[in-house]
């Protein structure tokens, strides 16, 4: 019996990296009478969850704490990984984040859009954080 195909990797929207998840397979597991819990207590192979747990979308570094997930394929799912991680990445730039306490405060951080830049200030260990950001800039090369 020829294996199973990998399912490809993907950024989901949260940034973790994930295999392609089949719709049609997630529709008939989540709106079926079976869960996951019920396919582990059946006699399936393991080559067989495993190819389940990449069409539903399993996120490719937990994927390998799974027991039934081969050497083999966990190998081959993070080099997947490590290569879309290097080309497909969204790359991050620098913004100025604007504050007002007493006075107009700057701080530069580095995200990947403008939310996050704003989740990056609010978490940075200053005694001005978090108060009200006021503004925030893209600085161009």
């Amino acid at each position: 019996m020829s294996k199973h195909p990998i399912q490809p990797v993907e950024y989901a929207k949260n940034g973790v990296i994930r295999f392609k998840p089949n719709a049609i397979v997630k529709y008939i597991l989540d709106n079926g009478p079976f869960n996951m819990n019920v396919v582990e207590l059946k006699s399936f192979s393991n080559e067989d969850k495993e190819q389940l747990t990449q069409l539903l979308g399993y996120s490719v570094s937990g994927f390998g704490d799974l027991s039934y997930a081969s050497h083999e394929t966990v190998e081959k799912a993070d080099q997947m990984s490590r290569e879309l991680d290097d080309y497909k990445k969204p790359k991050k730039k620098k913004f100025v984040i604007t504050v007002m306490k007493t006075e107009k405060i700057e701080v530069e951080v580095e995200a990947e859009n403008e939310h996050l830049a704003r989740v990056a200030a609010t978490q940075r260990p200053l005694p001005e954080f978090p108060e009200e950001i006021v503004g925030v800039r893209e600085l161009k090369d």
